[in-house]
């Protein structure tokens, strides 16, 4: 069977599984999709499409899928195919949108569907929440979640070993989770009229989420959040610490399950030896949670600065390498200012709207009053009337269609702002209010076309009806932004070539965007957030912090506060901010570690793991722990080889060859650096890869009489040998 032949079949399996869909529904998404596909690649002028696979199951990754759907979806030939005229959201999108499940689902799992340990997750589930306090009662098939004193009940029906079905309370549940939950009869046994289908790690964190929301609405929960998961962490883990040790024993790999741990510890699965089992699933979260801007890396070097780190002065110009682009100064926030402002929680009004669908919706910033001159009476009166307004001429624009008809009202650049507000701006349209260039304060949907009103008690005459999302307290721009705000009155974010796509308003973090929408962050914990410092002890430590040296101390945070000296900003460091550093002890190009961080952080020595290193077919853990110990001996413990260079996980097929490829090109020349030029020493080390070197007669009298250099990949005919050889033997 061809291997588009078995990803449809394991796409039809699934579909059957997790969507309930029919036999003929199932060859309706398949064979006529294709049909239609191949029809508008026949059809097609554009070079590219003509030469698509038209087969979409030989496409087994996202980016390939993603690739080959976002060329097709733009050909104008879509329209002529589909008589329907709903090209992208009718009988394309829907079958797309399942496949493209599918291969996420794929991915997650190893492309395995037969090793999901869906009974595992449900056991961790019910025991996730007796550890809450909560109390369960079991029936002969499923267990029963007693929330309240049996107000309400949440059912864990054991199916069999592919999924299980939570049975729930519709009337309990905020209704924006209910997206995927099935409606059952009135008459279902349990008197619950709502179900979840738990078949995967999505829907498994999905189901948490409505559980939450019951326990929320219930006020079983003190604080109101629809992460529950995170209510316990901040207690459990240093807010400052720092992975040292060797090179290669995992410390940035372990930075990911650190950061997960701290964020989301329920995820972690491991061994009876305490190895982690699901490190994918892990990198994916974390990468995840980097997206959303939860997590940020940085690598510190010689020439990295306090600038860089928390704020200062820098050049900017409008384009790399244009000479005509003038240069100007702006002041830039740092990572780490950036990462303690976002970590900051936010209070939302308890009104909850439906999620917008940021693929076809347009995104505008607008100022309503100048900030600077304290022009609160727009804002207020904006807020109270539900209207959004801007200045610029008091002259009814509703006539103007062109962009030639505003530019002749004489007033440049009010006449893009009006344009922009006037023409570019539809029904339905998100806009965000800032509050300087730094600070949101609300949320709109436009409600209607522009209208001209003169007789508002404000100076703005022109208006758009709106519909607040959210209205409050001010949020710092990374929560849903990469770049600060213009000072433009108004400008878009969309880019009209991706119309229909999940990026149509780049820059934008749409999801945490869709979350204050939605209310799910309403009266949000400080969610914990983590700044990942890679190499920290290869910058200069008090060059980089400065006087913030001070505040990340675990009893300073949120009580002492410093004057920024570029931005003049009181500056706090937030207490669910986590500073996980990696040091790696072979470096000598920094003597020693700046006192002030060795007192504010907490060391975890991570060493060689033997166990964890693979076989190649000659016994290797042996001759590795023998290797380490020479070098404890010889020179010290810091710096030996670390078990990542042979790691079982990754080469636990490989025979002696690979094995002899990773020694010459990594092993070797890391003894060279740590060895250099002391042959004697290396001589006992390693002596199987040593070989004496011939000094002519006429150059005795400068030099040592015999010389030594490492042996080439040539020249080892036993690599086994040379690898167990325990003394060295001059060679005649």
């Amino acid at each position: 069977m061809v291997a588009s032949q078995v990803q449809k079949e394991l796409f039809k399996k699934w579909l059957k599984e997790n969507r309930n869909i029919s036999e003929s529904t199932f060859i309706s998404y398949t064979e006529g999709v294709l049909d239609k596909i191949r029809e508008v690649i026949r059809l097609s002028n554009n070079a590219f499409v003509k030469n698509l696979n038209p087969d979409l199951y030989s496409y087994d990754t996202l980016d390939k899928y993603d690739k080959f759907f976002n060329l097709l979806k733009n050909d104008p030939n879509f329209d002529i195919v589909n008589k329907t005229g709903q090209a992208q959201s009718g009988w394309l999108s829907t079958p797309l949108n399942h496949y493209r499940r599918f291969l996420e689902y794929q991915i997650l799992h190893n492309a395995n569907l037969s090793n999901f340990d869906i009974n595992g997750l449900r056991n961790n589930l019910i025991q996730y929440y007796i550890n809450k306090g909560l109390t369960t009662k079991n029936n002969s098939n499923h267990t029963v979640l007693v929330l309240n004193k049996n107000i309400a009940e949440v059912h864990f029906v054991n199916k069999h070993n592919k999924q299980f079905k939570i049975a729930i309370n519709y009337d309990l549940i905020d209704k924006n989770l209910l997206s995927d939950v099935r409606k059952v009869p009135e008459t279902h046994k349990w008197t619950l009229d709502g179900e979840y289908w738990v078949t995967s790690l999505p829907t498994y964190y999905k189901a948490i989420d409505i559980i939450n929301s019951i326990l929320t609405n219930l006020n079983i929960v003190q604080n109101n959040s629809s992460k529950i998961t995170n209510t316990n962490i901040i207690t459990n883990q240093p807010l400052n610490q720092i992975l040292y040790g060797p090179p290669g024993t995992g410390k940035t790999y372990s930075t990911v399950i650190k950061a997960v741990e701290i964020t989301e510890p329920e995820l972690i699965q491991r061994d009876a030896s305490g190895n982690v089992l699901n490190y994918n699933v892990l990198k994916n979260k974390f990468d995840e949670l980097k997206k959303q801007g939860q997590i940020e890396f940085v690598t510190f070097h010689q020439s990295y600065s306090y600038e860089e780190f928390v704020e200062g002065i820098k050049p900017e110009i409008l384009k790399w390498n244009d000479e005509a682009s003038e240069l100007k100064y702006v002041g830039k926030d740092g990572v780490f200012k950036n990462i303690c402002e976002h970590a900051k929680p936010i209070m939302i009004s308890s009104t909850k709207h439906p999620p917008i669908d940021f693929s076809n919706t347009k995104v505008f910033k607008m100022s309503l009053g100048n900030t600077l001159e304290k022009e609160e009476d727009i804002y207020d009166y904006c807020i109270s009337n539900n209207v959004i307004a801007l200045g610029f001429k008091d002259v009814d624009f509703s006539n103007c269609k062109t962009s030639q008809d505003f530019k002749n009202q004489d007033d440049s650049w009010g006449s893009v702002a009006l344009e922009r507000f006037v023409n570019w701006m539809d029904v339905g349209d998100i806009v965000i209010i800032s509050n300087g260039n730094k600070n949101f304060r609300a949320i709109a949907q436009v409600k209607s076309d522009y209208y001209y009103d003169r007789t508002t008690p404000i100076k703005y005459s022109h208006f758009r009806k709106v519909e607040w999302l959210y209205k409050g307290d001010d949020i710092y721009y990374s929560k849903i932004n990469n770049k600060v705000f213009s000072q433009q009155s108004i400008y878009g974010y969309f880019d009209s070539n991706k119309k229909g796509e999940p990026d149509y308003n780049p820059d934008l973090n749409t999801e945490e965007l869709n979350n204050i929408i939605t209310g799910k962050v309403d009266k949000e914990i400080a969610l914990p957030h983590i700044l990942i410092i890679d190499e920290i002890n290869r910058g200069n430590i008090s060059k980089i912090f400065g006087e913030l040296i001070t505040l990340i101390e675990e009893d300073k945070r949120e009580i002492l506060s410093v004057k920024l000296p570029y931005s003049q900003d009181n500056f706090t460091v937030p207490k669910n901010l986590y500073i996980l550093g990696t040091m790696n002890t072979s470096d000598r190009s920094i003597a020693s570690i700046d006192i002030a961080l060795r007192r504010r952080f907490k060391f975890i020595e991570m060493m060689p793991k033997p166990k964890l290193v693979a076989d190649f077919g000659c016994n290797f853990k042996n001759i590795f722990e023998k290797l380490n110990t020479k070098i404890k001996i010889l020179l010290d413990r810091d710096h030996q080889i670390g078990h990542s260079y042979f790691i079982n996980t990754k080469y636990e097929n490989a025979d002696i060859k690979t094995l002899k490829e990773i020694w010459f090109s990594e092993i070797i020349p890391l003894l060279n650096e740590y060895f250099y030029c002391d042959w004697e020493k290396l001589k006992l080390i390693i002596p199987g890869f040593i070989k004496p070197v011939d000094v002519p007669t006429e150059l005795k009298n400068e030099c040592e009489e015999t010389m030594y250099e490492f042996k080439t990949p040539d020249e080892i005919q036993d690599f086994e040998g040379a690898l167990k050889q325990e003394k060295y033997e001059q060679e005649s």
